[in-house]
């Protein structure tokens, strides 16, 4: 009792001395009042008793509230000592707090001196009613302390129009004890301080807090970090300005909602971490910064969860980058009972793909995942980038059990790339699954995997595969799938919308030429909206190295033409390419491929030369090939140009040989064009079967002597592979002027062109394949005032080259000596035979240009320079 009367006695004296200050400070601006115990009154704080000044811990206790009122001028609220702080509703108490300032009077919370600090104002278990911090400039406190304003209530507490900053840890920290937590912060600037801008705990409890209008900047830590639990929810982050926070905006969990109205001022990066999105419908919006997804929780991955009577979706809005840490996936996982209404609208557009990949260059992380589903035909993978996951999953993109992907809207314009395990990977019980107009290629496995045949059928027609020759068996192709994956017809380049094919086929695709033909039928896809003027269509039968053997063409959305296995020289053998190509008012459509096969196998066939070789007259050619039908006989005639009108004889035999031989050693000393044709019939009876290969000479009207044919510096050819240009130096010197000679279609000859100084001797240039890409090689003898070099690149059927190296690789050698250089490039496209130009660059801007070189490009990595190995043996190679 005694100790009791004491603390009334205490607290009457405080009150009265409050009151008293209040009094005086209407007449007297320099009155202070100086608080040292504990509030147990309901008080009313005016100007006329500013400051305030807390010389301790002082707590609103016993259900009390304190209100400042600035309706007569701003409030000092000052603190003596880095221990003052006050606290609201200590204990199981109660109190309550209203400071409520207006934008001409606000209310100030500071150290007394300059320099000094304070822990700051705490909202602990037992605060009640509803709180207000409105108007406030609350800075340099948070000494020892969570943060300067320290939440660890459930009651009403609005923090409004306040200025926090210069905290010496959080500005804000939000901790909740009881059941619940849910502070509103709204339109204040919280800035400069050590650590985050606002701190959210959960603390095994539940945190509704609503962030919203704010300006975050400047923080040391994160702009807003919250370490709520899995079903703890963060529910309200709207329309703040996010600005300059040393570790990034935000790092929430991945059930956070996000409101479009967000806005990230610097190049910075939003984190998640891992979390169940459980019986809810969550939102990434693109915000022009990428979220990065991390493994901060026993979970390891995002994973949507919904009750049978409840569902779960994620909703990626266009142009949505989402990069995942090592081992991370997205799972859309249910069970046979429950989990099961789950789904992904992942819908990019042509111009804004969504993608998903790995944060950090050289790990994979796991993938999106599916199992167990019943509403997968709502689910949508649509204009996205999946590259470098399959880590811990079995692909980029993984099915498993009841999921069927029946709904041809599922996975469409997508490209899936680059997983350190399958594509996409099906296994389940049976199905139907449909994968088509999407970029897949360049996985370490296999790109796309059934691993149920033949119960689970897999159509991916239509799909580009990272090479023209799409996942075909030893026809120069990276690309492989699995059995029970129908892959015909494919596309011949990276799909294109709105105007693209919607189907193409052939039937039969095995056939006898004459006897026989087939059908080669397509559909081309565009609104009417869209589609204006005359579509035009071509169609044609290639050879393995994309001669043309036959073509028609016409006009309209679909058609279909019959071939008989007659090409322009005669019936076709063996393996041969259908193309489907079409342009419109919308552009040009990927071009859609297929196999045919025709005859019972290949009757005639040169594989050497191979096509646009060049020679110098008077070399010794071997023309080798396969001439294999039974009682029939080979002829091998040449003729000039790329379609001879008259046919000269080089030989003839029996073609009783099924291998390739040597058919004839073609001695071509009196040869004085730039382009020839050497043709193989392989005849029996009334029928003929012919293969053709264009070759190539160095001719000109004087001839230089011999050291020409070793010192040719560049090339140029037309799209099928014909001799358009050539630059030599002249007269054969090893150094000095470079002449060049360009192709004169009227006189079939090489004229004359320009000259162009050369001041270093080139020993060697040369490309060659590895599994890490192309390594490009070239020695100098000496090196004159050359000041570095270039490289310049184009797929071998391209007219058009183009730079490679970002900077000018600086020379090494000097007039006496050389130099030897080394530079690996990896192309983006798998499987394709790339030429290579070196240009060499003199310290007068001169510059001379060697080669091309040839080389056929191995290597599946990309960029972010993977060291995959390339898993498939390759037989006869594009050119």
């Amino acid at each position: 009792m005694r100790t009791q009367g004491k603390r009334y006695i205490c607290a009457f004296l405080l009150f009265v001395v409050s009151c008293c200050a209040g009094l005086l400070c209407t007449s007297l601006a320099w009155a202070e009042t100086v608080i040292t115990g504990d509030i147990w009154w309901n008080l009313t704080w005016q100007k006329g008793g500013s400051p305030y000044i807390f010389t301790g811990v002082t707590n609103i206790r016993d259900g009390k509230t304190l209100t400042i009122d600035t309706s007569k001028g701003p409030i000092e609220i000052l603190f003596r000592n880095s221990d003052a702080k006050l606290i609201v509703g200590r204990g199981s108490e109660g109190g309550t707090l209203k400071a409520s300032g207006t934008a001409q009077n606000k209310i100030y919370f500071k150290p007394e001196n300059a320099g000094g600090t304070y822990k700051g104002i705490e909202f602990d278990p037992g605060a009640t009613g509803s709180n207000e911090l409105k108007h406030c400039i609350i800075e340099n406190g948070g000494d020892n302390h969570n943060g300067m304003v320290y939440v660890r209530s459930d009651a009403s507490i609005l923090i409004q129009n306040c200025t926090i900053s210069q905290s010496r840890s959080d500005g804000i920290y939000i901790n909740p004890s009881n059941e619940n937590a849910s502070p509103t912060i709204d339109n204040c600037t919280i800035e400069n301080n050590n650590g985050d801008g606002i701190f959210v705990e959960d603390n095994n409890r539940y945190c509704y807090s609503a962030i919203k209008n704010n300006r975050i900047r400047n923080n040391e830590g994160y702009g807003v970090q919250c370490q709520a639990g899995q079903d703890h929810y963060f529910s309200q982050v709207s329309n703040n300005t996010f600005e300059k926070n040393d570790n990034g905006p935000l790092r929430i969990p991945a059930y956070t909602q996000l409101s479009d109205d967000n806005v990230f001022a610097d190049n910075s990066t939003i984190e998640l971490y891992c979390a169940y999105i459980n019986n809810s419908n969550v939102t990434w919006h693109n915000f022009g910064v990428p979220y990065i997804i991390k493994n901060d929780s026993s979970i390891g991955n995002i994973e949507l969860r919904a009750d049978r009577n409840s569902s779960s979706t994620l909703t990626i809005m266009p142009g949505t980058t989402c990069l995942f840490s090592q081992g991370v996936g997205l799972k859309l996982y249910g069970s046979y009972s429950e989990y099961r209404w789950l789904k992904i609208i992942a819908t990019g557009t042509e111009e804004e793909p969504i993608t998903f990949s790995t944060s950090t260059a050289g790990q994979y992380w796991g993938g999106i995942g599916f199992q167990w589903l019943e509403n997968f035909a709502d689910t949508r993978l649509q204009h996205c980038i999946i590259e470098y996951g399959g880590n811990g999953f079995n692909g980029n993109i993984s099915f498993s059990e009841p999921n069927t992907v029946t709904n041809l809207e599922t996975i469409k314009n997508s490209t899936i790339r680059y997983s350190a395990s399958n594509g996409i990977y099906f296994t389940s019980s049976g199905g139907l699954e449909n994968v088509h107009n999407c970029n897949i290629y360049g996985n370490a496995q296999i790109d796309i995997a059934n691993n149920n045949p033949p119960d689970r059928q897999v159509e991916a027609q239509l799909n580009y595969w990272g090479t023209p020759n799409g996942p075909t068996q030893g026809l120069c192709s990276s690309a492989i799938v699995s059995e029970g994956v129908n892959y015909e017809a494919w596309l011949a380049e990276p799909f294109t919308e709105p105007f693209r094919f919607s189907s193409a086929s052939a039937s039969p695709v095995t056939f006898n030429p004459v006897a026989e033909e087939t059908a080669i039928s397509f559909s081309l896809t565009a609104t009417p909206e869209q589609l204006t003027g005359t579509v035009n269509w071509k169609i044609s039968v290639l050879d393995r190295r994309y001669e043309k053997i036959w073509s028609t063409s016409g006009t309209g959305t679909n058609g279909s033409v019959t071939w008989d296995g007659m090409g322009e020289y005669g019936a076709a053998s063996g393996t041969c390419f259908y193309k489907i190509e079409a342009t419109s008012s919308l552009g040009t459509a990927a071009p859609a491929m297929g196999l045919l096969e025709v005859g019972d196998g290949t009757v005639a066939r040169i594989t050497e030369p191979a096509a646009g070789q060049l020679y110098s007259p008077g070399a010794q050619i071997d023309i080798v090939g396969i001439a294999s039908l039974t009682g029939g006989t080979y002829y091998l005639t040449y003729g000039e140009g790329s379609n001879p009108t008259v046919w000269l004889p080089l030989d003839n035999g029996p073609a009783n040989d099924d291998n390739s031989r040597t058919l004839h050693t073609w001695d071509t000393t009196t040869m004085d064009q730039p382009e020839y044709t050497v043709k193989l019939d392989v005849t029996s009876g009334s029928t003929t079967y012919s293969d053709v290969v264009r070759v190539n000479f160095l001719v000109q009207d004087a001839v230089p002597d011999d050291s020409i044919t070793v010192r040719v510096t560049e090339y140029t050819y037309d799209k099928l592979g014909r001799l358009t240009g050539v630059a030599m130096p002249k007269n054969g010197a090893a150094t000095g002027d470079s002449v060049s000679y360009s192709y004169d279609k009227v006189g079939n000859r090489l004229l004359e062109q320009r000259e162009v100084p050369s001041l270093i001797e080139l020993v060697s240039f040369s490309a060659h394949p590895t599994l890490k890409g192309v390594v490009i090689e070239w020695e100098t003898g000496s090196e004159t005032d050359s000041a570095g070099f270039n490289l310049y690149r184009k797929p071998w059927r391209e007219k058009e080259f183009e730079k490679i190296t970002s900077s000018l690789i600086p020379a090494r050698g000097s007039a006496t000596a050389g130099a030897e250089y080394v530079f690996t490039d990896v192309p983006d496209k798998v499987g394709l035979v790339w030429q290579y130009i070196l240009e060499e660059v003199e310290t007068d801007g001169t510059t001379t240009k060697y080669g091309p070189v040839s080389s056929i490009n191995l290597a599946v990595g990309n960029l972010l320079d993977r060291k995959q190995v390339f898993r498939k043996a390759r037989g006869v190679q594009c050119d």
